[in-house]
Formats: C-alpha cells, structure tokens, sequence
C-alpha cells in the first residue's frame, strides 16, 4: 500500500515510511500533485517480506508474431522519473519446492537498492536456512557518467550444498566461488576462482566486451586448462523462447555427465534423464527403436481433454 499526504503540505511528499524530498510547488507549479511526485524521490526505509514460496517452473510463452529481431544495445539503467532508494530490503523465507530445481531449499535475503539518474547502487545477501547452510553476497555499483561498473559476488557452501548438488559435483564437497572486476562496462576484466573442497577447480579472467552483435565473453582459463579459451557471443533468444533456471541447470548437469564419460573412457553411450537423475544408455539399445506411447497414457488423455487432436 502507498499513502500520500494530502496536497496542502507544501514542502514534503510522506510515503509510507519514506519521504519524497524535493519542492513540489517550486519546481513543477503547474503540474497536478502526482506528477510532480513523479519528479521527486521516492524513498522507503524499511520493506520487509514475510514469505514467499516458489512450487513450480514457470512456463515461458511462445515470442508474440511478428517482433523484429532482436538488436544489441550498449548497456545502461533506465533513468527513471523518480529517484528510488531503498535502504532495508528483506525477504524472510524464499522457500523452494523440488520442483524448481531438483532439491527443495529454504533461503532468506536481504540487500539494499538506489537508482538515482541513472545510476545504480544495489546489495544482495542471500543465506539459506535448511540444510547445510550457506551464503551468497552480491554488490554492485553502476555509475552513468563514465559507465563503469564496480562488482563483486561471492558464494560459499559447505559440503551438500546446493551448487554441488545441482552441478552433480562428486563427494558434495564445499563450494567456494568469486567473481570481481571494476571498469568501463564495454571492456570489463573480472577475476574469478572456483573451490571446490581443497582443490582449485578454475582460476582465471573474463573479460566482457562490447560488439556490434552484443557483448562478447572471453574466459583466460588456458594457464589451469592447457586449452586455448575463445570469445563466446551469446546469439538471439530462440523460438522457444529464454531458457529458465531449470534449462540451464539440467543443460549444465548432462554436459558434465558427458564430459565424465569422455574422462573415463566410455563411448557409444548417451546422456538423459530418468526423473531426477542423469542415467547413460548404450547406443545399441536405443539406436533405430521406436518407442510407442500407450493411447491410454497420461498425457495423452491430458492432449485430448483441452482439445488436441493426435489424427485417431
């Protein structure tokens, strides 16, 4: 709920527990009271959340017909009419079901947000509750004049964490990563490292680079790898559209499976899953089978009950 004074206080706009600080009458006379709250600051001390609960994977629509190709635009925060600070922002319990991404999970957040003519000044800290345990702290400080970016994330998990278990990290060990870098957002260095439990599983730079076609991402990895490490330019959204959280994660997990079986010497074999669980299959018992669908199966049943036809 917001509440707004009454117009016949001169000086100040109250917003809840916050406080529009500017004069409305000097600088907008001839506008009505919103709009010049709109050219104001809009200012909340405290927002608390008591809980939210997170059942399922949103489904992500189809692309609208007839939008125009998606163009790369240099990076930048909107300048918004009004000034918004907020200086407590809690979440109390973000409770994830299984469902979203393979575990169930219960975390808390907190952080703070100010965009001010095109600047941005925003922390995150996110600790979970269940568990193990664990803990994820973000800052990041966007200057407009300039456009330089200041950043720093870092995540600590002890062992059974969640990264570990998504990632299918043998032993479960703890999870240590960071990510740092501070410059122009068109040619940004970051320094990054990976622990997982005592071994140094990836040190190295990243560079982000402005092109034409979006930004380009260079990982300097070749020192720990021994492999030559090349640009990557992320190309334009798919017909199916973005991928979500649980995309990337389940594309994540079967190409470490992949990268497994290529360590240990086992070929001829393809990668998928079975439920939760990522599972190998032999070519030759897959290769050049049909596998029919029950005409009495679920899903099927569900087609032909919001009036899919299936040419029976």
């Amino acid at each position: 709920m917001l509440l707004v004074a009454r117009r016949e206080v001169p000086r100040d706009v109250h917003l809840a527990h916050g406080l529009a600080e500017r004069s409305l009458d000097e600088r907008h006379p001839a506008l009505p009271p919103f709009a010049q709250l709109l050219r104001a600051r809009l200012q909340v001390n405290q927002l608390h959340i008591g809980q939210v609960t997170w059942l399922r994977q949103g489904v992500t629509p189809p692309p609208a017909p007839g939008l125009p190709t998606p163009e790369a635009r240099p990076f930048t925060v909107p300048e918004l009419p009004v000034a918004v600070r907020l200086e407590d922002l809690a979440l109390e319990r973000l409770i994830f079901d299984e469902a979203v991404f393979g575990m169930a999970a219960e975390l808390t957040a907190g952080g703070s947000l100010v965009l001010e003519g095109g600047n941005l000044d925003a922390n995150l800290d996110i600790s979970r509750l269940d568990g193990p345990g664990g803990r994820l702290v973000a800052a990041v400080d966007y200057r407009r004049e300039g456009k330089t970016i200041d950043l720093g994330i870092t995540l600590t998990e002890p062992d059974d964490g969640i990264v570990a278990n998504l990632l299918n990290i043998p032993e479960r060990p703890p999870i240590a990563f960071s990510v740092t870098g501070a410059g122009p957002v068109a040619d940004l260095t970051t320094e990054m490292t990976l622990d997982a439990g005592e071994i140094r599983a990836l040190s190295g730079v990243a560079t982000i680079a402005q092109a034409p076609e979006g930004f380009r991402i260079a990982a300097d990895l070749q020192e720990r790898t021994g492999l030559e490490c090349r640009a990557v330019v992320p190309g334009h959204i798919q017909r199916g559209g973005s991928p979500s959280p649980y995309d990337r994660v389940l594309a994540t997990r079967l190409g470490v499976r992949a990268a497994e079986l290529i360590r240990d010497g086992k070929y001829g074999v393809t990668v998928g899953v079975s439920g939760q669980e990522i599972v190998d299959n032999p070519l030759d018992e897959v290769a050049g089978k049909t596998k029919f669908v029950p005409v009495d199966h679920q899903l099927v049943r569900s087609a032909r009950n919001i009036g899919i036809v299936l040419g029976d």
